[in-house]
């Protein structure tokens, strides 16, 4: 069973968002008062974006003025397929400084791994904190199954997430539909979503 973990840090831009859709509806007024009048007919907005969410081909792009920040525990297989996504940005806990902190057990992989491999794994580490060579964190590295667990800070717009939705929530992998399912529970406009 997939290990990922998806915890949403943040979500914000929805008022700004639709205020640019209103921009495309001739709101009549200067421009001095344009948010007061967005804040009367907000309602409107609303019902507009629900309309054109689902619309590609820029009728949509009030969803990328819609920003998320999420917290993802993954393997580096899953990181692997992510950075398709280009349209992103990210942040990463480090391997290269975090593998020899402590000891690796079943706990870092995605799947479990046979003790014999953790421990070799293990000496690896070992290696490396006796000499600490490029070469032996490289072998170190090198040396990782895909099935090894990662946290990364990803930030995704709505039209990001639109796009992973489509492409990914029917994916033969299950950490991909894992992820999907989670966006969708923890995202504030799901409808906005496919």
């Amino acid at each position: 069973m997939s290990q990922i973990k998806v915890i949403k840090l943040e979500e914000a831009g929805r008022e700004s968002a639709l205020i640019g859709l209103s921009l495309n509806r001739r709101v009549e007024g200067a421009l001095d008062y344009y948010y007061d009048i967005f804040l009367e007919k907000e309602y409107i907005f609303n019902e507009v974006a629900g309309r054109l969410c689902n619309k590609d081909h820029g009728h949509n792009k009030f969803l990328e003025h819609i920003d998320t920040w999420w917290l993802i525990r993954a393997s580096r297989n899953f990181w692997q397929e992510a950075d398709t996504y280009r349209l992103t940005t990210k942040q990463s806990g480090s391997t290269m400084h975090t593998l020899y902190k402590r000891k690796l057990t079943n706990e870092d992989f995605n799947t479990p791994i046979p003790e014999s491999y953790i421990q070799y794994l293990n000496e690896l580490v070992q290696k490396y904190i006796v000499e600490s060579t490029s070469e032996n964190l490289e072998e170190l590295k090198d040396s990782l199954p895909e099935g090894y667990l990662q946290t990364r800070e990803w930030k995704l717009n709505y039209k990001n997430l639109r796009e992973i939705l489509l492409q990914r929530s029917n994916h033969r992998l299950p950490s991909w539909k894992i992820f999907c399912a989670e966006i969708k529970k923890q995202v504030i406009f799901p409808e906005w979503l496919p």
